[in-house]
């Protein structure tokens, strides 16, 4: 019995599956991603003798089709290899094998795009022989310098050159190249970098910021290209995918290099909102920073805030600032102070920011690595002046003792161009004396001021700035009212502005022809037209004979009169001259009544010296006149007796006769 001749039996095996696009390169088949047709798929049997590379080896060759797909069929049972080729220009092989389960994992070997060996036994139908390909991708952009520090790439900020960037997963961690080692690179000229070659998957960057450099604000706004993607506190972006093909140029990092703020507040001695060389600091002053944050709007949730107060010379420093807008509110001011004027001068490094009325700055805006050292603040103490207005009642242009002030004078105060000082409604400063004739201005800017008095009716000024004691003279100028100019410094009270008011002064009577020559003006005797009366004053420096001396001249009208008038308070004298022909001046200071007697001295016309105060009216100094007179007739004998020269009667020669008063007393 032959049992030898058997008959095997076959039935046919097929192998096949598909390329697809890998979109997302992690080596699996997801839902949606399509097939690739156009590649070249080689079968590559080994025979009956099991062994590849043999003269019994079987082939066959397929292109992709419908959707990337392929079918070997017909296939006796057997071992196979299938090879993917002829892809896609720029596409590469997937990872093999990944993710676990053989009917979506790819199956070529990225070097080779061979499959594993896959053996058919009789009746198989092997389905799962893929094929993934992508493109691979990349990613990169620029680490720029964020210049305003609002995390976004604006128009003209510069790249950074030389920054080291590094690839990282989506854990964080390196991404290696073949060698094992990080892949890193860094920035060029323009800030730009990149990684490509890349499989597509989810990837991180992460930038390291060099020295003096800080990452700022990211993921601001709605535009991913232009924001800054580093997490400032290790430099990391968000995880970004990258599918085939794909590159992404939106991981970006903005640096900012830190910015500081500060200056000083100091002590504006003048008032003119200037520091001046020797204007000291004023330590102790509360300092607060305000900063407008990313949105750069004061007043939200993302302002930041800090507070100093000032040191060693009222100097202040806010450092590490973020680049953005900001307000300085200074403070907490010595007891009795205040702000000075601000931005004076037009030098924002030595004027002062603070508005006088919250001691608040203006904004400032502060650029990546800025030091704005300009924020200052000018403080003082209010000034004032004042003194009094006093009738200079002997017109000497000081204030004696006794001499009165006059209330109710105005004082204007002025600018030391002489144009009103105004009010915080643009009204001028006056104010009025008050019955001792004391004024003052208080709350006064230090600075240069003028004082302008207004001369009540019937009032003049005195002459101004006599003497060497500025605290009791006179400095109104009589013509305008006006003073000098003062300069006043930080809590100084100038107490030496004074105006001295005189009444004008009037002298004068008659001249009048003493008929009895008794000296005195007695009813009847009339006076004397024509007569020449010169007036001298001493003048402010009461000596007569001077530089200063004043002098008028009148002649008597009007039945003798003069009358001298707008005199100033001082010394006078009068000399009267030119008399009619034949008269002389009568005794002078005749019967003890100034009034009525004569005061012209008889050797020489002139009158004591007649002192007006403020105001007087002297109507006293006069000049007697007279004719000289005779008397006389003989000395006789009377020969008959009868108390009569009769015809005749000779005269007696050499008689001593003797003039005598009315009392009998000798005239001398």
């Amino acid at each position: 019995f032959n049992d030898s001749l058997d008959a095997g039996l076959i039935r046919p095996a097929e192998l096949g599956d598909r390329v697809w696009l890998d979109d997302n390169g992690n080596g699996v088949q997801d839902a949606g991603e399509a097939g690739v047709d156009g590649v070249t798929v080689t079968l590559t049997g080994a025979g009956l003798d099991g062994v590849f590379g043999t003269a019994d080896d079987v082939s066959d060759v397929q292109v992709t089709s419908g959707g990337g797909n392929y079918l070997f069929t017909d296939l006796a049972p057997g071992d196979y290899k299938v090879t993917f080729s002829d892809l896609p220009a720029g596409f590469e092989f997937t990872s093999q094998d990944a993710g676990g389960d053989d009917t979506t994992d790819s199956d070529a070997d990225p070097t080779n795009g061979m499959s594993q060996v896959v053996t058919l036994n009789s009746g198989d139908s092997n389905l799962t022989v893929d094929a993934g390909i992508f493109q691979p991708a990349g990613l990169g952009d620029f680490v720029f310098e964020d210049t305003n520090g609002n995390g976004v790439q604006d128009a003209g900020e510069a790249g950074v050159e030389g920054v080291t960037v590094k690839l990282q997963n989506a854990d964080g961690s390196p991404v290696l190249d073949g060698n094992g080692d990080p892949i890193t690179t860094t920035t060029a000229a323009d800030g730009s970098y990149s990684f490509t070659d890349l499989t597509p998957g989810e990837y991180k960057v992460m930038f390291v910021a060099p020295a003096g450099f800080e990452f700022t604000a990211p993921n601001v706004g709605s535009d991913d290209g232009a924001d800054s993607d580093a997490d400032p506190t290790n430099g990391m972006t968000q995880t970004v995918v990258l599918t085939s093909g794909e590159f992404n140029d939106s991981l970006d990092a903005g640096l900012i290099r830190p910015a500081e703020l500060g200056d000083r507040v100091w002590l504006d001695d003048n008032g003119n909102g200037v520091q001046d060389a020797g204007e000291a600091g004023v330590d102790g002053v509360t300092v607060t920073l305000t900063g407008a944050g990313l949105d750069g709007v004061f007043g939200t949730a993302d302002d930041v805030s800090d507070v100093q107060v000032t040191s060693g010379g009222g100097n202040y420093l806010f450092t590490d600032l973020a680049p953005g807008d900001y307000k300085v509110t200074f403070s907490d001011l010595p007891a009795g102070f205040e702000f000075t004027s601000q931005d004076a001068g037009g030098d924002d490094t030595t004027d002062s920011d603070a508005d006088p009325t919250n001691g608040m700055s203006q904004v400032v805006t502060l650029n990546s690595g800025d030091s704005n050292l300009t924020v200052d603040a000018g403080i003082f103490q209010p000034a004032g002046l004042g003194d009094f207005v006093f009738e200079d009642t002997n017109g000497n242009g000081v204030q004696d003792a006794g001499e009165a002030g006059v209330e109710g004078v105005t004082v204007k105060l002025q600018n030391a161009d002489g144009s009103p000082v105004l009010d915080g409604n643009g009204d001028p400063i006056t104010t009025t004396t008050a019955a001792d004739g004391s004024y003052s201005f208080n709350g006064l800017t230090p600075g240069e001021y003028k004082v302008m008095f207004v001369a009540p009716e019937g009032f003049e000024f005195t002459a101004p700035n006599v003497g060497s004691d500025d605290g009791v003279d006179s400095d109104a100028d009589p013509t305008n009212g006006m003073t000098q100019t003062v300069v006043l410094t930080s809590g100084e009270f100038n107490d030496t502005l004074d105006a001295g008011l005189i009444r004008p002064a009037e002298l004068g009577n008659f001249v009048f022809e003493d008929t009895n020559l008794n000296g005195i003006q007695d009813a009847g005797e009339t006076g004397v037209d024509g007569v020449t009366v010169t007036l001298a004053g001493a003048g402010l420096d009461g000596v007569f004979g001077t530089a200063d001396d004043v002098s008028d001249v009148q002649v008597t009208s009007g039945g003798g009169n003069y009358l001298f008038t707008d005199l100033a308070p001082g010394d006078y004298k009068v000399t009267f001259s030119d008399l009619p022909a034949g008269f002389e001046f009568t005794s002078q200071d005749a019967g003890g009544d100034d009034t009525t007697d004569s005061d012209a001295d008889p050797t020489n016309g002139m009158s004591q010296v007649v002192t007006l105060n403020s105001g007087d009216s002297n109507l006293t100094v006069d000049a007697g006149i007279f004719q000289p007179a005779g008397l006389g007739d003989f000395v006789f004998e009377d020969t008959n007796g009868n108390g009569v020269q009769d015809a005749g009667e000779a005269g007696v020669e050499g008689v001593t006769v003797k003039l005598q008063n009315a009392d009998g007393s000798p005239v001398l």
